[in-house]
């Protein structure tokens, strides 16, 4: 194990210690969020499923501005340095907010980790990247085992901060996230020789007192207009489907002025990012129906160990780690046969896979006790069926999506997927508002029902279009490698 990791450069070393220290703050912080909105804030399952949604949606808004000031004003090393140092202040100050119990401090608290993770969350790959020469092969190694970290992260503290939170207090376990990005910024400061000498163009140029002011003042300007955001979900919904709108209208534009091939596969782009967005609303699902389910409807208990209920969302990363080597082996195999599946076939597969984790779950509302509880095992199958999903879809990164636009909508790409995140959060949240039941006492034999009908309705939904998917797949397979010979500058079609 050692011996793999002194193989890499320093630089990936560092990172790697970053990624896990993000891993653990992040998703320990976010596994409580919307039970703690519940229980800790006062607030009703319904408005906290849309607090998450937003809180989702602001941040992957904040992480293609956040990339742009890395690559091309702030540099990536100094905007990771300001981006860890938010997130640590933010996860902290959720602390804060429920010993105070105050609703505005825990929206503060919130969009400061937003603005955090928009600043760095891009910083750790792209010095992993610019680490290595081109074509090193230690490359693909390198992102396997940093994605790994990032899981490794997420587990341990998906498992332990339920566990802090019951045990101490919510104030308690969020604070825990905030020392944990700490661990991860000292690191940084500790370790910097390691990455003294990568970095984008901008970490090599002179930064102004003046611009660093202004960085700073915009930051927090950031931050006092998402908190704002937060407490005002109804015009946060308008206001992403204000630009959701707009950035179809633009791509529509943009496909217009194109013709032949590449405006085929400007249309294949649109379709692949439509089902990512419905596959990422029911991926959020696991934050909000699912993980209110697992308290009120699923016994907590695998395998004759007590798991606290906001724990099972652990079992994602868990699976994630477990499944990634066999289906990487299994596509090496298919591979050398000539046998891999395309982008559209693994995407359909994925859905498929959604829609089977989706089906059990519903049929395991047939099969509880006669105090509305079902066995844990139907939660551990559901989520080991939604992680394989995630790793088929996952197939459709920022690499495919630039291969298939114009190199001048390049950056757009970036924006577009951020953009499909963001309105799937939204999305997601708002329909998961279905299951939402009233404050005051649950009775399971009730909500078993609810919960059962509305994940038959989304696997139905899923199935259908994983099907479609899979139907049209190799036509799609055709548009996708069926490359122009060459383009001009205004992204026409024209031979060499």
């Amino acid at each position: 194990m050692f011996s793999t990791f002194r193989r890499h450069t320093s630089t990936f070393r560092l990172m790697y210690i970053v990624q896990i220290c993000h891993g653990f703050s992040y998703y320990g912080m976010f596994g409580l969020l919307t039970v703690y909105l519940v229980k800790g804030m006062n607030l009703a399952e319904a408005e906290s499923f849309g607090v998450v949604g937003a809180y989702v949606a602001l941040g992957y808004s904040l992480l293609t501005f956040g990339g742009f000031l890395a690559d091309k004003v702030f540099g990536s090393k100094r905007c990771l340095y300001l981006g860890m140092a938010f997130k640590s202040i933010g996860y902290a100050a959720i602390g804060l907010s429920a010993w105070l119990q105050n609703e505005w401090i825990a929206y503060l608290a919130l969009t400061t980790t937003s603005v955090g993770a928009g600043l760095a969350n891009t910083g750790p790959g792209s010095l992993i990247g610019r680490s290595y020469e081109k074509g090193d092969k230690r490359v693909d190694g390198a992102f396997t085992l940093f994605y790994q970290g990032n899981n490794l992260g997420s587990f341990c503290a998906r498992m332990l901060f339920p566990i802090i939170a019951a045990s101490i207090s919510w104030g308690f376990a969020f604070v825990c996230a905030g020392v944990a990005m700490g661990v991860g910024l000292v690191a940084m400061f500790l370790g910097r020789r390691s990455i003294e000498g990568v970095g984008s163009p901008a970490d090599f140029d002179k930064v102004s007192s003046k611009l660093r002011l202004l960085m700073l003042a915009g930051s927090i300007a950031v931050v006092i207009i998402g908190a704002w955001l937060l407490n005002n979900i109804l015009i946060t919904q308008y206001l992403m489907g204000v630009i959701g709108i707009g950035a179809c209208i633009y791509f529509l534009w943009e496909m217009g002025r194109e013709h032949g091939v590449a405006k085929t596969r400007m249309g294949v782009a649109l379709i692949l990012l439509f089902e990512s967005m419905l596959f990422f609303i029911v991926y959020n699902q696991m934050y909000t129906s699912m993980t209110f389910f697992s308290i009120h409807n699923v016994v907590p208990n695998v395998a004759g160990i007590t798991i606290n209920p906001i724990s099972f969302p652990a079992l994602n990363p868990l699976w994630i780690i477990i499944a990634s080597p066999i289906l990487a082996n299994v596509y090496n195999k298919l591979g050398q046969k000539g046998k891999d599946p395309s982008i559209a076939v693994k995407f359909a597969i994925g859905m498929l896979f959604s829609c089977a984790a989706f089906l059990l779950l519903s049929l395991a509302s047939n099969f509880a006790d006669n105090t509305g509880l079902i066995s844990s095992w139907w939660l551990v199958s559901a989520h080991g069926l939604q992680a394989i999903a995630e790793l088929m879809v996952s197939a459709l990164g920022l690499s495919v999506l630039a291969q298939l636009l114009p190199n001048r909508l390049t950056g757009f790409a970036i924006g577009a997927q951020a953009m499909t995140i963001s309105a799937a959060s939204i999305i997601g949240s708002k329909i998961a508002g279905f299951t939402a039941t009233p404050k005051g006492d649950i009775n399971p034999l009730e909500t078993l029902p609810v919960y059962g009908h509305y994940f038959l309705y989304l696997a139905v939904a899923v199935g259908v279009v994983g099907l479609v998917m899979l139907f049209f797949a190799p036509k799609l397979t055709h548009m996708i490698e069926n490359k122009p010979e060459s383009q001009n500058i205004s992204g026409k079609t024209a031979r060499a």
